[in-house]
């Protein structure tokens, strides 16, 4: 979490009843931000 630089946002879940548990990773707003530069800048922006 350290290196997150707030890019990313990780969540922990469990469902109730059963023995089901994860995790997931959720791109911020920042994040994506920084991704589509990465990948081609202001051209790969959505319409």
């Amino acid at each position: 979490a350290k290196n997150n630089k707030g890019y990313f946002e990780v969540k922990e879940w469990c469902k109730e009843g059963s023995e089901a548990v994860g995790i997931q990773t959720f791109v911020t707003q920042k994040g994506r931000h920084y991704l589509l530069l990465l990948i081609g800048g202001e051209k790969t922006r959505d319409r």
